[in-house]
């Protein structure tokens, strides 16, 4: 057997191991972008749902969690917070309306304030993110009104002179939400 023989059973296995490595790793992919492309259909169903209710007051906005919509993103667990995050700044429109008027206008609330709601009940009510005090203090209301500085966003935050335009400031929230995130901060918490 020559030396170039011995070489192609060898170049062959090789050859073949890449091939299927290949092939994992572009069914690993399919799979993360259809599971994401899922998650996806679950904030989209938010939108067009007749069902999803919640009110907006004073100390905040507080989505009813037992709609089948808002329950389906809930069964996400951890795989729901980057979701949430991902749509902080998303200026969709749900059912959902103010119970105060904002620009003289009664306005509809966003995917993005309706996202920071949902995410400040599922995970852990952490010093970084919210006043411990407020907290304690809280009777009735929102746990979103006991957000530190910087990580709150609100439905007014999405209009300016009647229209639906983000603040600055949803941008900046958004940032800090992705950077806590990214540093593994934020932790899956149910409470309700």
């Amino acid at each position: 057997m020559t030396r170039s023989s011995k070489r192609k059973p060898v170049a062959r296995v090789l050859l073949i191991t890449a091939l299927l490595s290949c092939i994992s790793i572009v069914a690993s992919a399919q799979t993360k972008q259809s599971r994401a492309s899922k998650n996806e259909k679950l904030i989209t169903a938010l939108v067009h749902s007749e069902n999803v209710r919640g009110v907006f007051g004073d100390d905040g906005m507080s989505i009813f969690l037992d709609q089948p919509e808002i329950e389906q993103l809930l069964k996400l667990r951890s795989r729901a917070i980057p979701l949430l995050i991902a749509h902080l700044d998303d200026r969709r429109l749900l059912t959902i309306a103010t119970n105060y008027q904002i620009d003289g206008d009664h306005s509809s609330v966003t995917v993005g304030a309706a996202s920071l709601d949902i995410l400040t009940l599922i995970i852990r009510l952490d010093a970084r993110f919210f006043k411990q005090k407020c907290l304690k203090g809280l009777e009735e209301g929102t746990i979103s009104s006991c957000l530190r500085r910087g990580y709150g966003i609100y439905p007014e935050d999405f209009w300016q002179t009647g229209k639906l335009k983000a603040k600055a400031s949803v941008f900046r929230a958004k940032q800090k939400w992705l950077a806590a995130n990214r540093q593994h901060a934020i932790h899956f918490q149910a409470r309700h």
